[in-house]
């Protein structure tokens, strides 16, 4: 059995497994409070295990007791724009379903406390040193964009009044992609589609991607019932795939600057949690601003 073949068994079984997770606790999530605080408290617990992956595979450039307080305000600082969406909803008396206005001003609230509190700690590495500042920009601000502001979307996204529905849709379309470019760009080969970052990517893929999202998108939102026609829905998808395909290009990004495959080597055949996630991640920001 070759190496290649060994490894999508247990790509389809992990994924298979967090499939079914997700899918029951979504479904229960529409008619209970307590699977929804469950589905709430599994993305958050899923957005604490990304932050800790990149914080491990991408070493902040201090050593000591520094390291360990400079790694606790970075994880603060990935889990607060999806922590105040969680606060305030609880203060509004756990208020599931808001309407899209409010759920656009807590994702903005969230991301623009993230962002103050990033610019705190880069004043802070500027009297520390330049090394530490240059980390910052170049490492923490992508994934904090990745998993502050899309784990800050996908926590709005399951709060919404649309919600288990369009969170349903975003996942599905997002894994369809994955999908169809894996085997697209397997099968039909042909020039990288950025090589600098994942050799393995290619034009053809992604197209095929993009294809498939497309269209599972407008099927998946003609079956949940979303109004706006297919025009709206067909629009919404291609944006989702795009940027998910920007997620992932992202992810890779932040692990060739230190030189590795996977973010951890937590879920069997995908890598690690921030593998699986990153274009769902960056996928629901658009998702949210389009409709909540």
């Amino acid at each position: 059995m070759s190496e290649r073949f060994k490894n999508l068994q247990a790509r389809v079984l992990t994924g298979s497994i967090l499939a079914a997770l997700f899918i029951v606790t979504g479904v229960l999530s529409a008619y209970s409070v307590a699977a929804k605080l469950m589905l709430l408290g599994l993305g958050l617990i899923a957005l604490a295990i990304c932050s800790w992956e990149f914080i491990v595979f991408s070493p902040l450039p201090v050593e000591g007791a520094k390291k360990f307080l400079w790694q606790l305000a970075l994880a603060v600082c990935f889990l607060l724009a999806p922590l105040w969406a969680l606060k305030t909803c609880f203060i509004v008396s756990c208020n599931f379903g808001m309407a899209h206005e409010i759920a656009i001003a807590l994702f903005a609230k969230g991301v623009f406390l993230a962002g103050c509190f990033f610019f705190i700690l880069m004043a802070v590495a500027g009297r520390t040193s330049l090394d530490l500042v240059s980390h910052l920009f170049e490492r923490v601000l992508p994934a904090l964009a990745l998993i502050g502001g899309g784990g800050a979307a996908l926590i709005v996204l399951c709060l919404s009044a649309n919600s288990p529905r369009s969170l349903f849709w975003v996942v599905l379309v997002v894994a369809i992609n994955d999908i169809a470019a894996y085997f697209g760009g397997a099968s039909m080969g042909g020039p990288k589609l950025s090589p600098a970052l994942s050799p393995n990517k290619t034009i053809s893929g992604s197209l095929c991607g993009l294809a498939a999202g497309a269209v599972i998108g407008i099927l998946a939102g003609v079956l949940f019932n979303f109004q706006g026609g297919l025009i709206r829905l067909l629009a919404l998808a291609l944006l989702v795939v795009v940027a998910a395909q920007c997620g992932d290009l992202l992810k890779s990004y932040l692990k060739r600057l230190v030189g590795v495959k996977d973010s951890s080597s937590l879920l069997p055949g995908h890598g690690g949690v921030l593998d699986r996630l990153d274009g769902i991640l960056l996928g629901a920001i658009p998702a949210l601003l389009w409709w909540a």
